[in-house]
């Protein structure tokens, strides 16, 4: 986000951040079990956002939290963006707001544990490629980029 605001690409408030960091997402050999991990953090990221932003979205949090599907975080991103263009759109004090800038950290980290690789030494990976965690995974980033391309300026 600094690179984008040295090259005045974004200004400071401009934008609500939702935060992504896949380093803290704990892999697992079962991949129900990987599932599960990963729809967690990606809807523990947004319940964090919702706590930073309810007061802004003048919407309570407990209410902002019933956005949230316990097993489709693809919806729960959905439904927070469908949010903050809603209060937008309402104008008032958001009236600088353009929308959700998304920083995700560590994209890889998480996936490159089920990706199969050749193997060098031990044991081969694990292909999750037609399982529901590479489905959870795909599908949630492909909402991302849907969402952005709907939005005005190429963020959220």
């Amino acid at each position: 986000m600094q690179k984008d605001i040295g090259e005045r690409k974004v200004k400071p408030g401009q934008y609500f951040v939702l935060k992504f960091d896949f380093s803290q997402v704990r892999s697992s050999p079962n991949l129900t079990e990987a599932n599960e991990t990963l729809i967690k953090f990606l809807n523990f990221s947004l319940e964090e956002f919702y706590e930073t932003y309810a007061a802004y979205l003048a919407r309570d949090l407990a209410d902002l939290c019933q956005n949230i599907d316990s097993e489709e975080p693809n919806i729960s991103l959905r439904r927070c963006a469908e949010s903050v263009r809603g209060a937008i759109e309402k104008g008032g004090r958001l009236a600088g707001i353009e929308g959700i800038y998304v920083l995700v950290d560590e994209y890889d980290a998480f996936p490159n544990d089920y990706l199969e690789l050749q193997q060098t030494t031990g044991e081969p990976k694990i292909d999750w490629e037609g399982t529901a965690v590479g489905f959870t995974f795909k599908s949630f980033w492909f909402t991302v980029n849907i969402t952005a391309q709907l939005a005005k300026p190429a963020y959220l």
